[in-house]
């Protein structure tokens, strides 16, 4: 039996390829006492820099419009009821038999402008009267004031007060 030390082979992370990173192919690598880890904690912190600041502004915003009074103005246009309007587009006089059912039954209503833009209508809590007539109105056009609200794309307005509107003068 030999006592002489045997020729090891060497380990993977022992060969020279391994540790320049050149096995297989690869190009080789150089380490630049952790320059790319730098850089990429840089870029990191930098982007978690920005998206705060950009969240932070559009919560600004949106705490500024939520403080912004609503501006009152008038709108003229057909009541209709959002349900069959919005389901399948009736409105009308021909239709207005069915939007008074729905009404009466609690189908949200809107008004309807001549330029096609919909509000839909909501009660005053102090004086419900303007509202509920807006609902005997179903299928006519009518003049409602109040307050005009937009939140998420959608368009409110608060009946403080409503009339029938003139009808148009015949030719």
């Amino acid at each position: 039996m030999s006592l002489a030390p045997r020729k090891q082979t060497p380990l993977p992370f022992e060969d020279a390829e391994w540790a320049t990173g050149t096995a297989h192919g690869a190009a080789p690598t150089t380490n630049q006492g952790g320059t790319g880890m730098k850089r990429v904690l840089v870029v990191l912190g930098l982007a978690l820099v920005l998206a705060l600041s950009l969240f932070a502004l559009a919560q600004a915003e949106t705490k500024a419009a939520a403080k912004a009074e609503p501006k009152t103005m008038t709108v003229t246009g057909e009541i209709v009821d959002l349900g069959c309007y919005m389901g399948h587009g009736a409105k009308g006089e021909s239709h207005r038999e069915c939007a008074l059912k729905c009404a009466a039954m609690g189908m949200p209503i809107g008004v309807l402008t001549g330029k096609g833009q919909l509000y839909l209508l909501t009660i005053n809590h102090d004086d419900a009267a303007p509202f509920n007539q807006c609902k005997d109105w179903a299928g006519t056009e009518v003049s409602v004031t109040g307050p005009v609200m937009i939140k998420s794309g959608m368009k409110a307005i608060e009946v403080a007060a409503a009339k029938q509107a003139a009808a148009p003068a015949a030719k």
